[in-house]
């Protein structure tokens, strides 16, 4: 079964101390209108499988952001290879995440089947 979420990318562009600051954004929900997701099956391990992400994101992604920006200040532009958590929410009924869109920097979702090195 194909993924149930709903992915939005969205550029915005924030006023911050007179400076203009653009950001390139994917949002990503599950749809709240769904009134099956809790009784068939695959939509149910589909909800499961999304709060994992989000968990993922919040607690692991975002405090490695920190310790990175933390431990190694001098080097301001390193950080992990993955996207930044700008937003994530986890209560089971309106789980989303708000991500950097890492694929205006090149990264491309892999596909199996399309590696070069058989």
């Amino acid at each position: 079964h194909k993924s149930l979420a709903v992915l939005r990318q969205v550029s915005v562009a924030i006023n911050v101390r007179n400076a203009v600051k653009d950001y390139s954004l994917v949002v990503k929900v599950l749809p709240t209108d769904d009134n099956e997701r809790y009784s068939i099956k695959y939509k149910f391990k589909q909800l499961l499988k999304f709060s994992k992400e989000v968990q993922v994101y919040l607690e692991i992604v975002k405090p490695m952001f920190s310790i990175c920006n933390d431990k190694l200040p001098q080097r301001k532009f390193f950080t992990p290879p993955v996207a930044r958590v700008f937003l994530g929410q986890m209560d089971a009924l309106n789980d989303c995440l708000v991500l950097e869109n890492v694929s205006v920097t090149g990264f491309v979702k892999y596909k199996q089947g399309n590696d070069e090195n058989k």
